[in-house]
């Protein structure tokens, strides 16, 4: 259970970009602008894109969001929160460095492991198919909450999340007869 928090639009100004790199060809950049419009209707924008290549032949990934979100006050007891995610993560599936066998040439289990398979020691070499080997998600949710204060302690909420999620997940890799 992953338990996540949105950045809501509630009318305090923010501007903030940043960009990362790092090694294998690793790229980050992040957005987040919010403001108020008025006094009763506030906006923000939260957007981000990854790329990167990895140790391994073959690798990579890619993956991108953005979310935009409103919050509309139109009385003192009434706020109405509305927003939207779409989300994209696609890269390379890969299932590591095989281990099968232990050098006595029995095999190996969760209490009897064996080291990776790395012929001449090379942990970049990749055990698959890197035109099959793949995994991706689309993800768009839509939530609109509606929270009305009635007085006295009494306040009603109602919060609406429609998703449509698309995943996928196919690789080869080696086994043994």
């Amino acid at each position: 259970l992953i338990n996540r928090t949105l950045k809501e639009a509630d009318g305090t100004r923010v501007y903030e970009a940043t960009a990362q790199t790092g090694s294998y060809g690793d790229r980050r950049f992040t957005l987040d602008a919010g403001q108020a419009i008025n006094e009763n209707v506030a906006v923000r924008l939260n957007a981000f894109y990854e790329g990167s290549d990895t140790f391994r032949d073959y690798g990579n990934l890619e993956r991108w969001g953005i979310n935009p979100t409103v919050t509309m006050t139109p009385n003192d007891d009434t706020k109405i929160k509305l927003s939207y995610e779409y989300y994209h993560d696609k890269e390379l599936a890969d299932r590591g460095n095989p281990s099968t066998m232990n050098a006595n040439g029995t095999t190996t289990t969760r209490f009897n492991p064996a080291a990776p398979f790395a012929p001449n020691g090379d942990y970049s070499a990749f055990f698959g198919s890197p035109t099959y080997n793949s995994t991706h998600t689309d993800l768009n949710t839509a939530t609109g909450v509606i929270e009305h204060d009635f007085g006295n302690g009494l306040t009603v909420r109602n919060a609406t999340m429609y998703a449509d999620f698309q995943h996928g997940y196919q690789n080869v890799y080696p086994g043994s007869a």
